[in-house]
C-alpha cells in the first residue's frame, strides 16, 4: 500500500510509518512533497485532488468509507 493510499485511510505519518517500516521522518519527506507537487493544502486536500485526478482510483479501498448513495435515506 503507498503512502497516499495510507493517508487516505486517515493514518497518521507515524502510523504510515510503523505499517511501512520507514522513518516517520521518511513519511514526511514524502507526504510535503506530494503536498507541493499537487499543490494541495493539506493531506484531506491532497487526497480529494488524487481521487479527482485518478491517482486514486475508488472508496472500495477505503473500508468503512461511504459514498453519497451511502448517505440516502
Amino acid at each position: 500500500m503507498s503512502i497516499l493510499e495510507l493517508i487516505a485511510k486517515g493514518l497518521t505519518n507515524i502510523q504510515i510509518a510503523r505499517e511501512l517500516h520507514i522513518s516517520k521522518y521518511t513519511v514526511a519527506q514524502h507526504v510535503a512533497k506530494m503536498l507541493e507537487r499537487s499543490n494541495a493544502i493539506n493531506r484531506t486536500d491532497l487526497v480529494s485532488r488524487s481521487y479527482a485526478t485518478g491517482i486514486l482510483q475508488n472508496s472500495s479501498m477505503i473500508p468503512g468509507m461511504l459514498t453519497r448513495a451511502d448517505h440516502s435515506c
